[in-house]
């Protein structure tokens, strides 16, 4: 009889210790969740705030360019007619544009086959390519 009450006893204990482990581990996977949650937001915010400091410098560079083209169209109407002039300037911006456009998609296309080689080395992806993360 003796044995029988112990036997509950630590079944019972078993039990609560069971459930104490199991909430406590609960608790542990929501405080990650809530940690990865709030360094996402904070993430996010701060690449907000940036490319809104980048858009906002890209514009005045555009404008302070512009003006710069002016002048130089300018000061080549002294020795040629306006037209050619206007053409001389556009052709090198047009060109430098080009050139610039072809050289980032190149870096592009070689910075993700590097990344997908350096995936496929490390075993995040699998034969075909599918990220298995």
């Amino acid at each position: 009889m003796r044995h029988a009450a112990r036997t509950r006893v630590d079944e019972r204990s078993l039990v609560d210790t069971l459930r104490r482990v199991f909430e406590a581990g609960q608790q542990l996977v929501l405080d990650r969740v809530d940690l990865v949650r709030l360094d996402l937001t904070q993430t996010a915010s701060r690449t907000v705030r940036g490319a809104v400091l980048a858009a906002a410098g890209a514009v005045l560079l555009s404008g302070a360019l512009l003006m710069l083209l002016a002048m130089l169209v300018t000061l080549l109407d002294r020795v040629m007619s306006l037209g050619a002039a206007i053409m001389v300037v556009g052709g090198v911006v047009a060109a430098l544009g080009v050139v610039a456009l072809a050289v980032g998609m190149q870096r592009t296309r070689l910075d993700t086959a590097f990344s997908v080689t350096r995936d496929l080395i490390s075993g995040r992806h699998g034969a075909r390519g599918e990220n298995r993360q």
